[in-house]
């Protein structure tokens, strides 16, 4: 009896500094300031508050690596560990705001030659539920300190299963470009996914514009379809073959009463009445033969067959 009690102690003890360290606001303070002395300034954090154990902000972080450099104005992050025990792991919030990486110049002749993409095998050893992941105010600058893109939000919502990813929100908007969407993809042989969404376009010479897609079925063989619904009535079924290895897609066009005007910046009034095409390509080269009927200024009656 003597002798349990003793290992208890001693396992108590043992315990005691991980307990202090990942369950107090000065654990927190402790594993900030390691991390800054020990990584030699490529890592910073300005400040930490909550404690690791459940929930905890970052402030004013710096990250230097060889290919950029990272800033982070807020880093948030909360998490349930005692769904640990039930084989899960619940990421309740991970999210930052105003996050910039400055991209450094690279040397051309080091950069690798494009490999063939083979969808990873992911064996999850637990249940991940990631209840809200964003990125708010995303900034990429070139290496000339330019803007090369941005994000304005990147919200999702996901579970990870040993057969399955299933997503309960995406949602991303940038300036020009927004996307919605929700749905599942197996992780079995075949791949097959279902999804559903919607999309918004404003730039690129358009005014804007926006509509809804679906896409579904096995990765070698996805079923698409994408539909402008405003300002025209724009419908194209298609199929997207081989996505990861030699993509090549071939698509059916259907559109009618559409004004170009209403559509493409600058252009006058052109009005299609009925329009079909039928297209096949990849993702560098298109082709096919398209035919419109329609009107515009003294022409009344256009009949317009073309070779694209």
């Amino acid at each position: 009896m003597k002798r349990l009690r003793w290992l208890l102690l001693a396992l108590i003890l043992s315990l005691l500094p991980i307990a202090i360290i990942v369950g107090t606001q000065w654990g927190l303070q402790l594993v900030v300031t390691t991390v800054n002395t020990i990584s030699g300034g490529a890592v910073t954090v300005g400040s930490a508050n909550g404690r690791l154990a459940t929930a905890y902000n970052l402030s004013s972080i710096s990250i230097t690596t060889k290919g950029a450099d990272v800033d982070i104005d807020k880093f948030y992050w909360s998490w349930k560990p005692v769904s640990l025990f039930s084989a899960e792991l619940d990421i309740v919030k991970c999210a930052t705001e105003s996050l910039t990486i400055k991209l450094k110049a690279s040397d051309p002749e080091k950069n690798g030659v494009d490999e063939p993409f083979d969808f990873p095998k992911i064996v999850a050893p637990v249940t991940l539920l990631l209840r809200e992941f964003s990125l708010k105010n995303v900034k990429v600058l070139d290496s000339d300190a330019h803007l090369a893109f941005q994000i304005d939000n990147f919200t999702t919502s996901l579970e990870l299963y040993s057969d399955r990813l299933v997503v309960n929100d995406f949602t991303f908007d940038a300036p020009d470009l927004g996307i919605d969407f929700h749905g599942n993809i197996s992780l079995e042989k075949d791949h097959s996914l279902d999804v559903m969404g919607s999309w918004r376009l404003a730039g690129y010479g358009f005014h804007p514009s926006k509509g809804t897609f679906s896409a579904g079925g096995p990765i070698e063989s996805i079923d698409v379809n994408v539909a402008l619904n405003d300002p025209s009535d724009i419908r194209v079924v298609g199929v997207i073959k081989d996505l990861f290895d030699n993509p090549t897609w071939i698509a059916d066009l259907d559109a009618r009463n559409v004004n170009i005007e209403d559509w493409i910046l600058h252009c006058p009034p052109i009005i299609l009445k009925k329009v079909h095409g039928d297209m096949s390509g990849d993702f560098g080269h298109y082709r096919g033969l398209v035919i419109a009927d329609g009107y515009w200024g003294v022409a009344d009656k256009l009949h317009l067959r073309s070779d694209i």
